[in-house]
C-alpha cells in the first residue's frame, strides 16, 4: 500500500482549490477532453489554446493555476498519461519545457 505524504495532501487540497475558483473553466477544460479522440496527444497550451486560460488572460499567472490542478486531476484520475516533454511554443514562456500528454 502506497502512504500518503503531507505532500500528497497539500497538492491534493491546493488543486481542489483551484478548480473550485474556477468551475465554469473546469467544465470547459473536461468537454474539451472528452471531445478529444482516444490516444491524442497535447500539451497544456493545446487545452489554452483551446478553451482560453481560467482568467481570460496570461496575465492573472495566480488565478491560471487551474490549468495544472486540472492536468494533474486528468492523470490521477488515469484519463491521460505523460508522454514525454517539449517546448513550450507560447512566446511569453520563453521554451521552457512542458508535459507532452495522451488522452487514454
Amino acid at each position: 500500500m502506497k502512504s500518503i505524504s503531507l505532500g500528497d495532501i497539500f497538492a491534493k487540497k491546493g488543486m481542489e482549490q483551484a478548480l473550485e475558483a474556477k468551475p465554469s473553466w473546469s467544465a470547459q477544460a473536461d468537454a474539451w477532453l472528452a471531445s478529444l479522440p482516444s490516444k491524442e496527444n497535447f500539451t497544456s497550451e493545446t487545452l489554452t489554446e483551446a478553451i482560453g486560460y481560467p482568467s481570460g488572460t496570461h496575465v492573472n499567472i495566480n488565478s491560471n493555476n487551474a490549468v495544472g490542478a486540472k492536468m494533474r486531476m486528468w492523470a490521477v484520475r488515469s484519463l491521460i498519461v505523460k508522454e514525454g516533454y517539449t517546448k513550450s511554443t507560447n512566446w511569453r514562456s520563453h521554451g521552457r519545457i512542458i508535459t507532452n500528454w495522451r488522452k487514454v
